[in-house]
């Protein structure tokens, strides 16, 4: 797509690369909780996994298994009144975010990592343009930018995210924007310092299925274009198939499995990863399939754990679930895959 003459200056325009290479993410683990009405909810519960550069990494679980708070703890935006990180370690080129002041955490929440939160229209202003607002975003991780250079990147990126008319949309306000173009607006917001590292939160939710089409490869042609790296955080298994390289599999603060994705879809191994899959409609299946349903609730997490989170809906489950929290063995927590359990393990894997 051309760039707009006479409105981009060219020697600004950062070419492939040209941010630094994609920085490596290290999270050793990571412990969040929140005290609503006085009780100690574990929201995370030991979360450990990395990002190599340039890796399309998924975090994919149901609503409330902790996969947002975890997304904001790496770049401390837990609220300090409502919650607390109470243990471990977040590794960004091998600087600890986590020990950082609020005033060191400002040089690499946005600059270095950037982040699109969820429903792009509540994120946006509605004060103020969304042109204004991506010049403001620039500016305040370049201040040596002078405006015209501010706005000539803000044009620029209103372009790069195909926007269709990007003069026009850089002086209107949200809500004169339909839910699409909020998105890739919080896209190119994003975008703006030139993060090594994005963080998409549920980038498209409330989004028909068109347009999530459109920003997922929107994401990965950013992404390949300029060398960065992307935490993808969703509930939707089918939004991961031809966008990530691999996922992690979270359940009640915890992650359960990890896996590329054409081994995820092909052979899931943790009982919640299966059951996922199959209440998702598949074409390759008669119509008349019923559609699985997972039983039960989720875990209270202001309540100790003893045991497997899953177990109380598992239909795996042995005296040995209940009791002892399982080990991430071959990558997945599940008794089923200690070898002490050999005779359950094949049963369970040729359901």
């Amino acid at each position: 797509m051309p760039l707009i003459r006479g409105y981009v200056d060219e020697d600004f325009i950062p070419q492939k690369g040209e941010n630094m290479k994609a920085a490596e993410l290290e999270v050793h683990n990571l412990r969040v909780t929140f005290t609503p009405k006085g009780r100690k909810v574990q929201a995370v519960r030991g979360v450990t996994f990395n990002i190599k550069p340039n890796e399309r990494v998924a975090i994919v679980g149901e609503s409330g298994c902790g996969k947002s708070q975890m997304a904001r703890a790496l770049v401390q935006l837990i609220p300090s009144h409502a919650g607390k990180i109470e243990e471990g370690k977040v590794l960004y080129d091998g600087v600890n975010l986590l020990s950082l002041t609020e005033k060191e955490m400002r040089r690499y929440r946005g600059r270095e990592i950037g982040m699109i939160f969820q429903d792009a229209r509540a994120s946006l202003s509605p004060l103020i343009t969304v042109g204004d607002q991506i010049v403001e975003a620039y500016m305040d991780h370049h201040p040596l930018a002078t405006k015209k250079e501010a706005k000539s990147r803000a044009l620029e990126l209103l372009e790069l995210v195909q926007i269709e008319d990007p003069l026009r949309s850089f002086g209107q306000y949200p809500h004169e924007l339909s839910g699409g173009m909020c998105q890739r607006v919080m896209i190119a917001l994003a975008l703006a310092p030139d993060p090594k590292l994005l963080i998409a939160d549920e980038p498209t939710t409330a989004l028909d299925v068109t347009i999530q089409a459109q920003i997922l490869d929107l994401l990965k042609r950013i992404q390949e274009q300029f060398g960065m790296s992307i935490l993808f955080i969703t509930h939707d298994f089918s939004l991961l198939s031809g966008f990530c390289h691999r996922a992690l599999v979270m359940y009640a603060g915890e992650i359960v499995e990890e896996a590329n994705i054409q081994e995820l879809f092909k052979n899931p191994k943790h009982p919640y990863t299966k059951a996922l899959l199959r209440s998702i409609p598949r074409l390759d299946l008669p119509k008349s399939s019923p559609l699985e349903v997972i039983e039960g609730n989720p875990p209270d997490l202001s309540k100790p754990i003893p045991g497997c989170p899953f177990q109380p809906r598992c239909k795996f489950k042995t005296l040995q679930c209940a009791s002892f929290s399982p080990p991430m063995i071959n990558r997945v927590a599940c008794w089923l895959y200690d070898p002490r359990f050999k005779d359950k393990y094949e049963l369970f894997t040729s359901s």
